[in-house]
């Protein structure tokens, strides 16, 4: 090692020992943005790659003495740039790390070469599976996902992980359409990855591309949820999945003009004080099933509903006397012993 003017010169040894490569790509693009667990268990990874070696997530604990929760983040990061591919057993256990190649001819003979780019790394001395895996992410997906964690508050799981690259590759969403997707979500309190992706479908099923089309969309339907929940005396609490279902029946499959769902919510509000979502279920489904689309149709019906029902319960009411007239037992009297006793007097 020869020292001059404050810079360091290492002189690589001559001789035949082993060693690990670490790609200049990484040096130059990946590890500015890593931090010190990070990188030490990429290059950790990459060695055991080399060597043919097992580890688990306790063990690069332990070697590294980190807590496996700060291991697991780590893994989490690299499977985020793409440069690794997470596999899990049945149990939700880490099974298999594939790492992406970035040296495309350097090969290890102990390690299993998967198609044209990855090398695995067995956990525990499982096997790794051995399927197709996503393609290698660009800098925006890596951006994206940065983003979205900073949002969540915590690490994103692989099968977070999946369900993003989901919206993004079959959905098509743009990265600007997803940001607003989970910040939508969370203003709703609703965090859970499989609630972000029925909502990232209901946009697409709507054909909603950017940004501004989700917001007039959820504006419009927001101010109408709530307006629905006001005229069921229900207030401004926080909207529930299950009244949302409701709601969303009523606007969409229903396609009932908000006029037409203002009077069935009136008639309830008169009608019960409980259960109010489910009976006016029945009233707008009813109306649905008949065909009604004005307000004015609608209160025709139920003037006549009323009146059927009035009928039915004045039919019931008199069947209820007949048969009880019918049903009256009458009295056996034995006239000669009551004309005895009379005399007898």
């Amino acid at each position: 090692m020869y020292v001059m003017m404050g810079r360091v010169s290492i002189n690589q040894g001559t001789g035949n020992e082993a060693m690990t490569p670490v790609s200049n790509s990484f040096i130059e693009s990946y590890m500015p943005a890593a931090n010190d667990v990070q990188i030490k268990v990429y290059l950790y990874l990459l060695y055991a790659m080399h060597t043919g070696i097992s580890t688990d997530e306790v063990d690069l604990a332990d070697r590294f003495n980190y807590p496996v929760q700060d291991i697991r983040r780590a893994i989490n990061y690299w499977v985020g740039t793409g440069l690794m591919d997470a596999r899990f057993d049945q149990n939700g256990n880490l099974s298999g790390l594939h790492v992406e190649n970035l040296i495309p001819e350097t090969r290890v003979s102990s390690v299993t070469v998967l198609p044209a780019r990855s090398q695995t790394i067995p956990f525990s001395g499982q096997a790794a599976a051995s399927e197709p895996f996503h393609d290698p992410a660009d800098p925006k997906r890596l951006e994206i996902l940065n983003v979205i964690e900073y949002l969540m508050d915590r690490p994103l799981s692989p099968t977070d992980v999946s369900v993003i690259d989901f919206i993004r590759d079959e959905l098509k969403f743009s990265d600007d359409l997803i940001r607003y997707l989970v910040e939508y979500c969370i203003e709703r309190g609703k965090r859970r990855f499989s609630y972000i992706k029925a909502v990232a479908l209901g946009w697409s099923n709507d054909g909603i591309t950017t940004v501004e089309e989700a917001k007039q969309q959820s504006a419009r339907y927001d101010k109408n949820y709530y307006t629905i929940m006001n005229y069921l005396g229900m207030g401004n609490n926080n909207l529930t999945d299950i009244e949302a279902s409701y709601f969303t029946r009523w606007l969409e499959e229903y396609a009932m003009p908000l006029e037409v769902i203002r009077e069935a919510c009136e008639m309830t509000v008169v009608k019960t004080q409980s259960n109010r979502l489910n009976y006016c279920d029945r009233i707008l489904t009813r109306w649905h099933e008949a065909g009604i689309t004005s307000i004015t149709q609608a209160r025709a019906e139920s003037t006549s509903f009323r009146t059927e029902q009035k009928k039915k319960k004045e039919r019931a009411a008199a069947n209820n006397t007949f048969n009880q007239y019918k049903n009256f037992k009458q009295r056996d009297y034995d006239y000669e012993a009551l004309k005895e006793q009379l005399l007898k007097k």
